[in-house]
């Protein structure tokens, strides 16, 4: 029986910019789907929002964004103990069969490690910033260069004034 769409809670996807009043089975639907797979797109699909509809609630609501970091967490912890015990079992296949195929679907090994690796350096401060290191010139190749910008005005003068 698929749900109403105008009843709390329901899974149909609400347009963006649409004002949502968030219910408790709302919040724990998505917080369940968090914990078992990690995707906050995902998970906000499963829930009848978008992305962009739950980020505004974490970035809004304190006790929302200390249950999302649990949730995650938590899902962090399950993602590493499948791939542990996929390892124990021998390994084997590029992917890891799914323990609850609604909420997480198999797992991608090399996809599941680089999660866990950037999770971890993010949970303990060393995640890199991304994008290009801004580059600070030295003071003397500052000089160097406002020096030729200025010979080049200077000869360009020079040349104006002949012709």
């Amino acid at each position: 029986m698929a749900q109403d769409e105008t009843q709390p809670g329901s899974t149909a996807m609400r347009p963006r910019g649409q004002w949502i009043r968030w219910n408790r089975q709302m919040t724990e639907a998505f917080l369940s789907h968090l914990a078992g797979s990690c995707n906050v797109a995902a998970s906000a699909r499963a829930t009848g929002v978008t992305p962009t509809q739950v980020h505004h609630r974490r970035r809004t609501n304190t006790a929302f964004a200390q249950a999302w970091a649990a949730a995650l967490e938590a899902g962090y912890q399950l993602l590493e103990t499948r791939l542990l015990g996929h390892v124990l079992r021998g390994g084997g296949d590029d992917t890891i069969a799914p323990d609850d195929p609604d909420c997480v679907g198999p797992v991608d090994w090399d996809g599941g490690i680089k999660l866990l690796t950037l999770y971890r350096a993010r949970r303990d401060g060393r995640a890199k910033a991304g994008g290009i290191k801004p580059v600070v010139a030295t003071r003397d190749e500052t000089d160097d260069a406002i020096l030729k910008k200025l010979a080049v005005i200077a000869a360009a003068r020079t040349r104006q004034g002949e012709a």
